[in-house]
């Protein structure tokens, strides 16, 4: 699939025929599409290892997007907000999905699932009480330097979706 293309989840229809007085069966199997994102930070790690090492999380009031969307494999860019270029291609390698009802429970998951990590980081220090977390870490793939085209706006959220025009404009 080509970053231009939007990801979907297809439904691929078998018709199976049943022992059961000749009637026919329909299974739905969904397969998972590979998607590509861009996420925005403040201020990104410099070094592919450090990158791959470093703990990112989401925590959100409500399952915003991409809570549902973002999967294991899918590919990551990362858009440094102080440089104002996507300076990293990634690609995620271990996903974790949950809703917390305290901090203190988000992080006990955090930490049995990716380890140790620093829970003094201002995100989580101004994360809601409960909620939703979307965690994950990244194998990096390669080192960017792709300006923001003029004009475009990243959404409120940090997150965003990459479609036909933000890969000609942005990413080709």
């Amino acid at each position: 699939m080509g970053a231009a293309e939007e990801a979907e989840t297809i439904e691929a229809i078998s018709w199976v025929p049943s022992r059961k007085k000749d009637r026919i069966e329909v299974i739905i199997e969904k397969e998972s599409i590979l998607m590509e994102f861009i996420t925005s930070r403040p201020n990104l790690l410099d070094q592919p290892k450090e990158m791959d090492q470093e703990l990112r999380a989401n925590m959100w009031s409500k399952k915003f997007w991409p809570y549902e969307e973002l999967n294991l494999a899918d590919t990551v860019y990362w858009y440094e907000t102080i440089s104002k270029c996507i300076v990293w291609k990634s690609q995620v390698v271990k996903l974790e999905k949950f809703s917390y009802s305290n901090k203190q429970s988000a992080f006990r998951t955090l930490e049995d699932q990716f380890g140790p990590f620093n829970k003094r980081f201002i995100y989580f220090e101004n994360a809601p009480i409960s909620g939703y977390c979307l965690a994950f870490r990244v194998k990096t793939l390669e080192k960017l330097s792709l300006p923001k085209p003029e004009g475009l706006k990243f959404p409120h959220l940090g997150w965003l979706r990459i479609n036909e025009r933000i890969y000609r404009e942005w990413l080709k």
